[in-house]
């Protein structure tokens, strides 16, 4: 019996710290993701399988940037 050798292509973590929802929610378009908001992770970690042939280095610790105007509320 051969086995079949289909390669799977991954995302592939490009650095050490905690996942960001914001980050994951960006990398849904990308494929499936193995790992979930806060969950820690290293550079080189296979974090999801990639939707397309290669494999694709990402980035999931960004979170997104506050602008302090956009905090201010105006009554």
């Amino acid at each position: 019996m051969k086995w079949a050798s289909v390669r799977t292509a991954v995302l592939i973590s490009n650095g050490q710290g905690k996942a960001v929802a914001f980050a994951l929610f960006g990398l849904q378009d990308r494929g499936k993701l193995f790992l979930g908001h806060g969950a820690e992770v290293y550079e080189g970690q296979i974090i999801g399988i990639h939707s397309r042939s290669n494999d694709l280095t990402v980035n999931c610790l960004t979170g997104k940037k506050t602008d302090q105007h956009a905090c201010v509320r105006y009554g």
